[in-house]
């Protein structure tokens, strides 16, 4: 048994030492093999609709004579054998794994079919239907699961779709061998040599024609009567039988199951759950295609591996930490959270917007905040940029840290060409406050306004906040959750939000939002023509001098490409700045 490797050289050791642990095994052929005990759990659920006309006749004729009481327990019995083997199937595939659990199911649908065909009495049906029944549900509790661990992630959908395609497959298969079966013989036909109540000359009957004599069907016998008038009529053929044909049909696809397993490799997951980690390298080599699934090798090797990802994220010179969680079998789902390592261990930070922001209460240029989202949490985030004159006009330095530098040089990009500042011969520093890493693209405005304020040496206002994203064509595009965004800066005593025009519906004005004053911008352009005369003093209120220089400030913003919707991570600050922030007080213009 293997332990899980420690750290992420060991890992790429290992995975580069381990061979595949056989033939490779494309994702269709073990979706192929797999689903063929779903298949088989819809052909023995719906077999039994087109026996049972069969199974009615006289054990003379072939059949076994069934009652309306024993017809229902045959239907029934399945169903509770189901339930026990969807109760017994998973705690089975967790203990053996998936792949041995699928092998064993196929012998017990091998048996259950062969016993339901060749049952000489109603007793023996109801048994081995029970067996097919725990075979039912035991499948359906495991098939899914092997599907999904060895599927690699961009597909994982659709194969354990294809699951659920085969059980109404297996209904169509069913009810479709019943008709070519019942066709083939014509119905249900009894030949009676002799009936000594004279309701029938000697001579072949469709058994319809018989079983009307039934009460519930217009005839003048009650159940018992009926039976009784069954037991004394001389019967000299019949084709009763035919019920059999119908169920020993389910025995090929079981037995192509038991052969084709055997063939696939076991869930890779399933052995790292068992610490079986070299084991579950080997299976997933037999699986994964590089080409189209990334390689295994390399710091996500895991990701290939389990359902969940934890990355512990943060800054080593810094106390704080943001614990990411990634979950990877059904898709990627982000969500964050935020803690703090102290002398006593780790405790959590149930309020961490004040870490990734100042304490300057002055304004300073080349700042902005603004508001990212972590999984369903809204973070704070300031972004500060130093321009400078550059060493070497040909090659000037861009230096990011926290944020992407791709998406920085082109946010620089559209700030020269749609705002006009002079940055091409200047070098650029854009950083975070805390170590946040900001890759939601909400933050393009804020950065874009921290450069430009930078650029022109202006304050940009404190309690103030920007938010869009910015095109290449010097566009502020909306930015999604934006009431839940400017709430939390409403909380922390934010008094003016800058936000892309219609970002709450088309051709609509957001006056305030939240007690928010808020300031609409279009395009780069139209902010910078607002910007360029130095607002007039206004009376004295703090909102007023905010919406004015916002406005400046805001004119300069520019744009970049889109990123994933997933915002910082990591901290630095000291623990009194996850304190909130006094709110400024508010003057009334």
């Amino acid at each position: 048994m293997s332990t899980l490797p420690h750290g992420a050289d060991e890992t790429t050791r290992l995975v580069r030492d381990t061979p595949p642990s056989g033939p490779h095994r494309g994702i269709g052929a073990i979706a192929a093999v797999a689903t063929l005990g779903s298949l088989l759990f819809g052909y023995d659920t719906g077999v039994i609709s087109g026996a049972l006309p069969y199974m009615y006749m006289p054990g003379s004729a072939g059949g076994l004579g069934l009652t309306a009481v024993q017809e229902g327990a045959i239907g029934g019995i399945l169903l509770i054998g189901a339930a026990i083997g969807a109760m017994v199937g998973g705690a089975m595939s967790d203990r053996w794994g998936r792949r041995h659990n699928i092998t064993t199911l196929a012998i017990i649908f091998l048996l259950g079919a062969l016993g339901t065909t060749f049952a000489p009495t109603v007793g023996m049906v109801y048994l081995f239907r029970f067996v097919l029944g725990f075979a039912v549900g035991a499948a359906s509790a495991t098939v899914p699961i092997y599907l999904a661990e060895s599927s690699p992630k961009r597909i994982r959908g659709t194969v354990v779709a294809i699951d659920q395609f085969m059980i109404v497959t297996g209904q169509l298969l069913a009810f479709s061998m019943n008709a070519i079966i019942n066709s083939l013989q014509g119905g249900p036909r009894i030949t009676i040599s002799e009936d000594p109540s004279g309701h029938f000359t000697p001579g072949q009957y469709v058994f319809d024609e018989i079983a009307k004599l039934q009460s519930s069907k217009g005839g003048p016998m009650n159940a018992e009567q009926y039976h009784a008038f069954l037991d004394q009529l001389s019967i000299g053929a019949g084709n009763g039988q035919a019920w059999r044909y119908m169920l020993v049909l389910a025995t090929l696809p079981a037995v192509a199951l038991w052969f084709g397993i055997r063939l696939m490799p076991e869930s890779s997951r399933w052995y790292v759950a068992n610490l079986r980690i070299a084991e579950a390298i080997g299976s997933l080599k037999r699986v994964r295609d590089e080409s189209k699934d990334g390689s295994i090798a390399g710091p996500r090797t895991m990701e290939h591996l389990v359902d969940v990802v934890l990355n512990f994220e943060g800054d080593r010179h810094s106390g704080f930490r943001m614990v990411r969680a990634t979950k990877n079998r059904y898709g990627p789902s982000d969500e964050v959270g935020c803690f703090e390592m102290t002398d006593s261990g780790i405790v959590e930070v149930p309020d961490p917007s004040g870490l990734f922001t100042s304490d300057n209460a002055d304004p300073q240029p080349g700042t902005c905040v603004t508001v990212t989202v972590e999984g369903r949490r809204p973070l704070l985030s300031e972004v500060q940029a130093l321009v400078a004159p550059s060493t070497s006009e040909r090659y000037p330095r861009r230096t990011t840290h926290g944020v992407d530098n791709g998406r920085v040089a082109m946010i620089l990009a559209v700030l020269e060409r749609k705002a006009g500042l002079p940055l091409s011969s200047r070098d650029v520093y854009v950083s975070t406050v805390g170590g946040a890493r900001i890759s939601d693209p909400s933050a393009d405005l804020a950065i874009a306004v921290a450069v430009a304020s930078a650029t022109i040496d202006r304050n940009f206002p404190t309690r103030v906040i920007a938010m869009g994203e910015v095109g290449l064509a010097g566009d502020l595009r909306r930015v999604p959750d934006l009431e839940r965004r400017v709430g939390e800066a409403a909380r922390l005593g934010f008094e003016l939000a800058v936000v892309p025009r219609n970002s709450r519906a088309a051709h609509t004005k957001i006056p305030k939002m939240h007690e928010l004053h808020v300031i609409e911008v279009s395009t780069v352009r139209a902010s910078h023509d607002q910007s360029t005369a130095r607002p007039r003093p206004t009376k004295g209120t703090a909102v007023a001098i905010a919406t004015a220089a916002a406005s400046r400030a805001a004119s300069t913003s520019g744009p970049p490409s889109r990123l994933p919707d997933h915002a910082p991570s990591s901290t630095t600050s000291p623990r009194s700045s996850c304190a909130r922030r006094p709110r400024s007080p508010r003057t009334s213009a």
